[in-house]
C-alpha cells in the first residue's frame, strides 16, 4: 500500500437518529468511516457480501464504487473522509473495532479525522496555501494511522514491524526537505521516541535522521548533476534558507563543494554513443590542462589526438599540455601532434622527472624527429600552469594526468602553485594507481613490481599529491583500460603521426587507460562510469595502492559500459582520421 498515492477529497461530519437508514449507494472514492458514537449495522455489497456491526470508536474502509448501506440502532455521530487509494489495492473493506492495545491509536485517528473536517470547511470558505497545506500534513499523518491498523490488525509482529518500518521510510521520504518532528511521527504511531528509533535502527541499521539525511543528500546531488539548477535554489528546495548553510552541510558530507561536485559528475546525453553533438548542447566546456608522459607509451598519443579534436570543435578548451619527462624532445612530439589537428596550445617541460627519459622516448619519440620543428624549446612545466590557472575563474579548470605525477607535487610544493591549484582547479583526473591483488607485474630499478607504472616511476611525487591536495583526485584504475583495446581505425593513415606512433610502437589496438582519463575528464561519465564515494587512497613504499571509502577527497572511476567506452573512443579517433588525415 503506498502512502503517496492517498490524498483527501473530502471530508463530512454527521449523525443519525435511533432506526435511521441510509439507503444502499456508493462513492467514487475510497470511503474511511469513523463512529465516534453509537451502534449500528453496515453492510457492503460486492462479490460478497459483508455484514459489520460497528460501535463506538471503530473504523471501516469501504472501496471506490462497492455499494454499501447503514442502520442505526442507536444515536449515531459519524465522521469520513473520501480518499484515493491504489489502484492495485484488493477491493474489501476492512472494518477494525479498538482494542485496548489500540486506543492511543483510535484517539489518534478520531482527532485526526475531525480536525480535517474542521479545516476542510474553513479551507472551503476561504481557501488559502497555508491552509491547504495544513490539512494536507494532516491527511498524511491520519494516513499513517490507517496504515498501523490494517498492519496491527493481521497480527503478525515480525511483518508489522517490517511495515512499520515501510510507513516511517515512506513519510520521511515525501518530507526529507522538511525538518521532521520525529517525536510528532512516533506520537502518531503510538510509540515513543526511543522505542521508535529503536525499531527503525534494528531493521535498517541507520536512525532516522541519517537515513532523512542521506535522503537529501542523494537528491542534492541528482540535482546537480542532471539539471542547471542554482545553488541556492537547490538550498532552498533542500530545506535551507541560507545558501552558505547548504554549501557547508553538502561539502562536510561528501567532502567537496556542490560546485565542485558537479563539475566532478558531469553528466549529459550521450545518446547513441557515436553521436558527440549532445555533449555539445548539454555540457559546460570545459578549461582542460593535460600533463603527459607522451614516449613511454602510445595510448598517450592516443588521448592527445582526442583531446585535440573536441578542442577543435569546441567541446573543451585545453589551457597548456605539459610533459613530465625532462626531454624537450618530448614536447615537440607534443606539438607535432597538436598541429596536424590545426591547434597552437601551449606546451612546458618537465624539469623534475626522477625517470630516465631516454629509455622511453626512443621507442618513438626520437624516430620522428625530423617532423619536429629544429631547436623549439619550451617553458619550464610548473611556471605555465600556474601562468594558465591564473588567467581562468575559480574552480573551472580540470587536469588530466595521464603520466608521472612529478609535475603536479612540484606544482604543490609552490605555495602560490599550492594556492592557484585550491582556487582555480575544481578536479583532478589521475591515470593511476591499481586497486587489485592482480595484474601485471615488471622490473624497475633492479626490483620487481606489482604496482601501476605511473605510480612505481615515481612513488615519492605520487604519495607527495595523494597526501598534500584537499582537491578531489578521480583514479582511473589501470584495470579499468585493460578490456578496451582501441586505435585499430588508425590502421592505413601514413600521413597521422599517431598513426605511426602506434605502427612505431609495434601495435595496431592498445590498452586504453589514457584515452578513457582524457575522456572523463572532458566529457564526464555519459552513462558510461560510475564514480566511487568519497575515501581516500593510499600508496606504499612499493607503489602498491589501496582505496579505503568513508573521509577524503578521493574517488575510484569505474568503466561499467566498456563496450560503449571503445565505440566512443574509436568513433572519435575515425573522425579524427576522417577530417584530418
Amino acid at each position: 500500500m503506498d502512502i503517496n498515492e492517498i490524498k483527501s477529497v473530502g471530508s463530512i461530519r454527521y449523525s443519525h437518529k435511533k432506526t435511521d437508514y441510509v439507503v444502499k449507494h456508493r462513492h467514487e472514492r475510497w470511503e474511511i468511516v469513523y463512529y465516534v458514537k453509537g451502534k449500528g449495522q453496515v453492510s457492503v455489497y460486492g462479490d460478497n457480501f459483508f455484514n459489520f456491526r460497528y460501535c463506538a470508536d471503530s473504523v471501516i474502509l469501504i472501496p471506490k464504487t462497492m455499494w454499501h448501506d447503514e442502520f442505526a440502532a442507536e444515536y449515531t455521530e459519524i465522521v469520513c473522509n473520501q480518499i484515493d487509494m491504489p489502484e492495485n489495492l484488493p477491493l474489501k473493506p476492512i472494518f477494525i473495532k479498538m482494542t485496548a492495545a489500540q486506543r492511543s491509536v483510535f484517539a489518534g485517528i478520531k482527532k485526526k479525522m475531525l480536525d480535517i473536517n474542521e479545516r476542510y470547511l474553513k479551507l472551503e470558505e476561504n481557501a488559502d496555501g497555508e491552509g491547504a497545506q495544513e490539512l494536507k500534513s494532516l491527511v498524511e499523518r491520519l494516513q499513517i494511522n490507517i496504515f498501523q491498523l490494517i498492519h496491527e490488525n493481521k497480527r503478525d509482529k515480525n511483518l508489522y514491524f517490517h511495515n512499520l518500518v515501510s510507513i516511517m521510510k515512506e513519510y520521511i521520504g515525501r518530507n526529507f526537505t522538511k525538518k521532521i518532528n520525529f517525536d510528532i511521527l512516533a506520537e502518531d504511531l503510538s510509540y515513543s521516541y526511543d522505542r521508535l528509533r529503536h525499531i527503525f535502527m534494528e531493521h535498517t541499521g541507520m536512525t532516522l535522521y541519517t537515513y532523512q539525511q542521506g535522503l537529501k543528500l542523494n537528491y542534492a546531488k541528482e540535482m546537480l548533476v542532471t539539471t542547471n539548477i542554482k545553488i541556492f535554489d537547490l538550498a532552498r528546495r533542500c530545506g535551507f534558507k541560507r545558501g552558505e548553510g547548504f554549501v557547508d552541510w553538502f561539502t562536510k558530507r561528501v567532502g567537496i563543494s556542490p560546485l565542485k561536485y558537479r563539475n566532478m559528475n558531469r553528466i549529459f546525453k550521450w545518446g547513441v554513443v557515436l553521436n558527440l553533438s549532445d555533449a555539445k548542447e548539454s555540457s559546460a566546456k570545459t578549461n582542460l590542462i593535460i600533463d603527459t608522459d607522451l614516449g613511454c607509451d602510445c595510448d598517450d598519443a592516443a588521448a592527445l589526438m582526442i583531446a585535440n579534436i573536441l578542442h577543435k570543435e569546441n567541446y573543451t578548451n585545453i589551457l597548456c599540455v605539459t610533459h613530465s619527462l625532462n626531454d624537450p624532445e618530448g614536447g615537440r612530439c607534443v606539438e607535432l601532434i597538436n598541429r596536424t589537428y590545426g591547434n597552437n596550445i601551449e606546451i612546458g617541460v618537465s624539469d623534475c622527472s626522477k625517470i630516465d627519459a631516454e629509455k622511453y622516448l626512443t621507442r618513438f619519440v626520437y624516430k620522428l624527429y625530423e617532423e619536429y620543428e629544429p631547436g623549439k624549446s619550451f617553458p619550464e612545466a610548473m611556471s605555465l600552469i600556474k601562468e594558465k590557472l591564473a588567467l581562468v575563474e575559480d574552480d573551472s579548470v580540470t587536469i588530466a594526468c595521464i603520466g608521472q605525477l612529478n609535475n603536479l607535487a612540484k606544482l604543490l610544493k609552490d605555495p602560490e602553485g599550492a594556492m592557484l591549484l585550491r582556487r582555480k582547479v575544481s578536479s583532478i583526473v589521475v591515470m593511476a594507481g591499481r586497486f587489485d591483488d592482480y595484474g601485471e607485474s615488471y622490473e624497475w630499478k633492479g626490483g620487481r613490481f606489482k604496482a601501476e607504472f605511473n605510480i612505481a616511476t615515481d612513488i615519492e611525487s605520487a604519495r607527495m599529491v595523494v597526501e598534500n591536495t584537499d582537491l578531489p583526485l578521480i583514479f582511473v584504475d589501470f584495470n579499468q583500460g585493460c578490456d578496451v583495446l582501441t586505435g585499430d581505425v588508425l590502421e592505413g593513415l601514413e600521413k597521422n603521426p599517431v598513426a605511426r606512433i602506434y605502427k612505431l610502437f609495434g601495435v595496431v589496438e592498445r590498452e586504453s587507460w589514457d584515452p578513457i582519463a582524457v575522456l572523463y575528464a572532458t566529457l564526464g561519465g555519459g552513462g558510461m562510469f560510475r564514480i566511487s564515494e568519497a575515501g581516500t587512497v593510499s600508496i606504499d613504499g612499493d607503489g602498491r595502492t589501496k582505496f579505503q571509502e568513508g573521509i577524503g577527497n578521493h574517488h575510484i572511476l569505474s568503466a561499467v559500459k566498456k563496450k560503449d567506452i571503445k565505440q566512443q573512443i574509436n568513433a572519435i579517433l575515425k573522425r579524427i582520421s576522417e577530417v584530418y588525415v
